[in-house]
């Protein structure tokens, strides 16, 4: 769906219920559907998140996993500077979810989350921390992505950065996963109907 940010936390959550009144969704270990969402920081300033969250731990749906993309930066600014939203995984927590507060760029660990997840009998979200500025040495430490201008030395440099990430992923056997069964965008909710076995466990 398009929209608002905080939208599609409350579409994920639909998509969990009605798995679970129709008797489809995954259970902690086992088969069945699964429904991924992925959310960001800034969009936690939205209310509707929290309603959603709630919803979804009053309703036990342990099929439910939220990825929030915790890069500190927003088209308004640092998120820091325009809402306190931390202790971030601790707000989860209390909101009755399994939360996992992880590195989002160590592919291992973030896999190792997806399966705790598959494991709980709660929603799950994965606090992802992460840099805007990941794979482009070449960006000053105060660059924010989101209104960086590279001009044509720019541009080759952050092509070459790419180039070299691409190739160390390669040599370290962390490219990206094969045969994922969905993926979602920020705002925007996903099924699964693989179960938790190696490599099935895919946002």
């Amino acid at each position: 769906p398009c929209g608002a940010l905080g939208q599609g936390l409350s579409v994920a959550v639909g998509l969990a219920l009605a798995d679970a009144l129709d008797g489809v969704a995954g259970t902690p270990g086992g088969a069945g559907r699964r429904v991924y969402v992925f959310c960001s920081d800034g969009e936690l300033e939205e209310g509707q998140v929290w309603e959603a969250a709630m919803f979804a731990a009053h309703h036990g749906l342990g099929s439910l996993t939220a990825v929030v993309d915790c890069n500190g930066s927003q088209v308004d600014g640092p998120v820091a500077g325009v809402t306190t939203l931390e202790p971030i995984a601790e707000k989860w927590r209390a909101f009755g979810w399994h939360a996992r507060e992880v590195d989002g760029h160590d592919v291992a660990a973030v896999l190792g989350a997806f399966h705790e997840a598959v494991a709980d009998d709660r929603p799950s979200v994965l606090v992802a921390r992460t840099s805007m500025r990941a794979g482009f040495p070449s960006l000053p430490a105060a660059a924010d992505a989101h209104f960086v201008t590279l001009g044509p030395a720019g541009a080759e440099r952050a092509l070459a950065d790419l180039e070299d990430a691409a190739g160390a992923a390669t040599v370290d056997g962390a490219a990206p996963p094969r045969g994922a069964d969905a993926s979602s965008g920020s705002g925007s909710g996903s099924r699964s109907g693989s179960g938790p076995g190696p490599g099935s466990v895919q946002p």
